[in-house]
């Protein structure tokens, strides 16, 4: 894999599927969110500190978002039938699996529940994702009405978008 920085690309809207999506890419709120999963899943901090990170962001989110983040991972972590690839939290690079669930909850805000739920279904091969969705929506909302959007479907590869028949 070959790996270019963000002053590298043709334009903002380019995704390659040969190179590796950083996450000085992302936009700050879908940064944060990305570090806050990576937090949560490898449990290296307690919500206190993940609670002040996200506080930073406009909108700052109260204990419900935490709630919620939670619940994400722990539907996503019992709904997988896989070994999914996310990073370190000072890890550089955005892994596939995350693209994936960033780019569930960027579709859930602009209200495209299908395309959501096909993008969590690759995540977990093909197990019951209602409760995944419901967390992942219910998240979404929350961090949408804090004025928090995350935006991060111009980076993801067309090979991981699913298409609907």
């Amino acid at each position: 894999m070959r790996i270019m920085s963000a002053l590298g690309l043709d334009s903002p809207d380019a995704a390659y599927e040969d190179r590796a999506i950083l996450c000085l890419e992302l936009d700050p709120a879908a940064h944060l969110l990305l570090w806050s999963c990576r937090e949560v899943l490898h449990a290296r901090q307690e919500g206190r500190a993940v609670r002040q990170v996200l506080g930073g962001l406009k909108g700052a989110p109260d204990r419900s978002c935490i709630i919620l983040l939670r619940l994400l991972t722990s539907e996503l972590l019992s709904a997988t039938r896989r070994n999914l690839d996310f990073g370190l939290p000072h890890c550089q690079s955005v892994q596939p699996d995350e693209l994936m669930l960033l780019g569930a909850i960027d579709r859930l805000q602009t209200g495209d529940e299908s395309r959501a739920g096909l993008l969590l279904q690759g995540l977990c091969d093909n197990a019951d994702i209602s409760g995944l969705l419901e967390a992942a929506d219910h998240l979404g909302k929350v961090l949408h009405g804090r004025g928090i959007t995350i935006r991060v479907m111009r980076l993801v590869p067309t090979s991981l978008i699913p298409s609907i028949h």
